[in-house]
């Protein structure tokens, strides 16, 4: 059975506008929860109850889904399920404040000793070291959001290492991701990636790109969530959101997760601005998630963004490419 076509023609067939990733999403939640009630199950996914119970009906039509005290997986179901990467365990659930949790302390433990051999940040890029509790807590919002398992994932530069906190987090819990590209323009960073990678027994790809310049060919439309956290300024936030958009593959519900940190009230305006002329849907935004060794202009902390494609996104052109980091401009 071909899985991306069976989410596609249930997504038609029930006309769900959240498309084949809200059907994946609805699989996924009764695997992590089964037997789960329907409401239960619509309050998850966050999508009305009519609309989650047509999508059950179509999926018990094909064999996928059953009833026995609440919503199931039939064996076929289960199968099909674990071919998109999915498996009934996993990490525990973040609390609603995001707050570091206890469990995460070992894996925020390893990450510091990566972390004392990675290479010092270049200023002129903006490089900014996120602490090693905010990478693990990233790789563990990721896993909460969907944007782990079975999933391809490109970083739109990766001076934090988050690819690495991944990969620890995968090896922790026995998470199957997909496919790991880091694409950034210093060489340092990429070949560290690479070789610890490596030392883990996991893969991440690394190419050398300036954004300035586009994204590889073989990179566009081929990933389901791009990770970023672009230079200081609008110019820089365009430049790297846009690529990022670039990257995924079209249709809705495909994932971005930007770090930003607006210095006003108009520099965040003109932020989600970026967002909405780009057709990204912002899902949620939490101040303060990310902490870093550094970055006082920004008290050392930005927000998180998390945003979700739709009929209407689109790249935009860089409003000034030459002026993307702050080390170009006049001021901050």
């Amino acid at each position: 059975m071909d899985v991306n076509q069976l989410l596609s023609d249930v997504a038609m067939a029930t006309c769900l506008s959240e498309g084949s990733e809200g059907v994946r999403n609805v699989l996924r939640n009764v695997m992590k929860f089964q037997p789960i009630p329907l409401h239960e199950l619509a309050k998850i996914v966050k999508i009305p109850v009519p609309v989650v119970s047509s999508v059950r009906k179509e999926l018990e039509k094909r064999r996928i889904l059953e009833r026995k005290s609440g919503i199931i997986l039939t064996e076929q179901g289960r199968l099909l399920v674990g071919s998109l990467g999915i498996k009934s365990g996993g990490p525990k659930k973040l609390d609603g404040g995001y707050k570091f949790p206890d469990w995460l302390i070992p894996l925020a433990d390893n990450f510091e000793e990566i972390q004392r051999s990675r290479p010092e940040p270049n200023y002129k890029l903006d490089q900014s070291h996120c602490n090693s509790a905010t990478a693990v807590l990233r790789a563990a919002y990721l896993y909460d959001c969907d944007a782990l398992e079975g999933r391809n994932i490109v970083f739109i530069g990766d001076d934090d290492l988050t690819s690495l906190a991944i990969c620890l987090l995968s090896i922790e819990y026995g998470l199957d991701t997909g496919n790991i590209i880091v694409l950034d323009i210093d060489d340092r960073l990429l070949d560290f990636v690479s070789q610890f990678a490596k030392s883990l027994d996991r893969t991440v790809k690394t190419e050398k790109y300036d954004f300035r310049e586009g994204i590889p060919e073989n990179i566009v439309n081929g990933n389901d969530v791009f990770f970023t956290d672009p230079p200081y300024t609008i110019s820089g936030l365009r430049l790297f959101v846009s690529r990022g958009v670039e990257a995924l593959d079209t249709g809705p519900g495909k994932m971005g997760f930007i770090s930003f940190a607006g210095k006003s009230p108009s520099e965040n305006l003109a932020a989600h601005e970026v967002f909405t002329e780009m057709g990204l849907a912002v899902q949620e935004v939490i101040p303060s998630f990310n902490n870093y060794i550094g970055a006082q202009v920004h008290a050392g902390s930005s927000s998180l963004i998390r945003c979700l494609t739709t009929h209407r996104t689109r790249s935009v052109s860089a409003m000034d490419i030459t002026k993307i980091y702050t080390a170009d401009r006049n001021i901050i």
